[in-house]
């Protein structure tokens, strides 16, 4: 029995070494591009649709990371990620042009498995959920702008939490890596009207650094 008991604790604490040697931590941040899927929401009582036609929005994501080794193939890599998310629409009013620009700041949760090709490019894809933390709507147009929106989040009709998934690709040189991702929401972001399917679409840019 001690030799056994013994025996376990070697596997325990060898196996704590190995996987502690193969986690590596570190940050990214870069370039967001972000829209929602276009579409429609009903009008006059329902009689009639309104087509809504959405553009990417610029923004920025930061964040850390953890790389944790199952191989020399394959890995874990969980992220906790700050980013902006949106889209902007063009329209016309009494004549007017006007841009609707809307902004959604996420806490974007990713766990994704990344393959290795031993080429330093790697390609990796997993589920992500998304909890939004504020969202803000600029309204602009040649007779003036307005803004909606103090950070509170009306809960009742809008999703807070996101779920979607992530694929994407990264090339490491040295402690950095360069990728690219694009991320998908699942779920419509209006939980009450069943005619507003408007879903976040978002491709990063990143650059990393290992510790």
């Amino acid at each position: 029995m001690k030799k056994l008991m013994l025996a376990i604790a070697m596997g325990v604490f060898i196996t704590g070494n190995v996987v502690a040697q193969n986690v590596k931590f570190g940050i990214r941040g870069g370039l967001n591009l972000s829209k929602v899927s276009s579409f429609s929401y009903k009008t006059n009582n329902g009689t009639s649709e309104q087509a809504v036609s959405t553009e990417y929005k610029p923004g920025f994501h930061a964040g850390v990371y953890a790389d944790i080794g199952i191989n020399n193939l394959i890995s874990i890599q969980p992220e906790i990620i700050y980013s902006q998310k949106g889209y902007r629409t063009n329209y016309s009013f009494l004549g007017v042009d006007r841009t609707t620009t809307v902004s959604y700041n996420y806490l974007d949760i990713p766990f994704m498995a990344k393959i290795k090709t031993g080429t330093g490019f790697n390609v990796f894809a997993g589920p992500a959920v998304s909890f939004l933390m504020d969202r803000k709507v600029k309204d602009s147009g040649d007779d003036g702008s307005f803004e909606t929106g103090d950070g509170v989040i009306d809960e009742d009709n809008f999703r807070k939490a996101d779920i979607g998934g992530v694929v994407g690709g990264e090339y490491d040189f040295g402690k950095f890596n360069l990728g690219a991702r694009y991320n998908f929401g699942l779920q419509k972001l209006d939980k009450n009207d069943a005619s507003v399917k408007a879903r976040n679409n978002n491709i990063q840019v990143s650059l990393g650094f290992n510790f």
